[in-house]
């Protein structure tokens, strides 16, 4: 409960870092591309489950629109659905509205894939995640800049159209698209450091659930509030 606590107090700082100096990019911005880029996943997903044929997401997997995971689970999906549900659970429709922004300081997802040494994370709620060595203590502000300056930090923004959360019963669940990128650390420490980056879409309605891969790092030491006034405080 504390941990979820100090994620609510954090969480409009982490959204502002990560527009103002990961992205440097507006939520506006942000939404229209994720707008469009959830139109063609939804219409390819259409077009597959029409016909069955779940090689049809291949495109998007080779131009990296999908994130691999993703793309077996929707294949998975294709199968299990018949034409009209699929239409029904993945039509994008009403305006798109930024659910929640969450920053992953440390190694990001092809990292901690192929990483030989034990990981460590913790968690403030939704918005922040900090993964790090077993031996480092990943609360500690000096630490975390390390962290940032060698790995960097990975950005999620999950998208919701909003008629996919105006009734009641499954229909919550759907319209909810999570868009991905990794930020090198000398963007965040040099305001002329120019980098071009490309979202990822790495979960669609939580049929991957959520598609974390940070969660293969076992949890540090617990949460305290002495701790969690360390990071909100220094």
């Amino acid at each position: 409960m504390l941990a979820k606590a100090a994620g609510a107090l954090v969480r409009p700082q982490v959204e502002r870092f990560v527009f103002q100096h990961a992205l440097r990019m507006s939520s506006k911005d942000l939404l229209a591309g994720a707008t469009t880029a959830a139109d063609v996943v939804s219409a390819a997903l259409r077009d597959a489950c029409a016909t069955k044929e779940p090689a049809k997401l291949d495109g998007l997997l080779e131009k990296k629109l999908l994130e691999p995971k993703l793309h077996k689970a929707l294949g998975e999906t294709v199968v299990a659905l018949g034409e009209t549900e699929c239409k029904t659970a993945y039509d994008v429709q009403g305006a798109p509205r930024l659910h929640n922004v969450r920053m992953i300081l440390g190694p990001d997802r092809r990292s901690c894939a192929s990483v030989r040494e034990p990981l460590q994370r913790v968690e403030l709620g939704d918005a922040l995640v900090v993964v790090g060595g077993a031996d480092e203590f990943l609360y500690s502000q000096g630490v975390q800049e390390k962290l940032i300056t060698a790995h960097g930090v990975t950005v999620q923004c999950e998208v919701v159209f909003d008629d996919g959360f105006s009734n009641p019963g499954p229909r919550d669940e759907f319209q909810s698209y999570v868009f991905e990128t990794a930020i090198p650390g000398a963007r965040l420490l040099d305001e002329e450091f120019d980098y071009a980056f490309d979202f990822q879409v790495v979960d669609v309605n939580h049929v991957a659930a959520g598609n974390r891969f940070w969660t293969a790092a076992p949890y540090s030491q617990p949460f305290t509030f002495k701790e969690a006034a360390k990071v909100l405080f220094s």
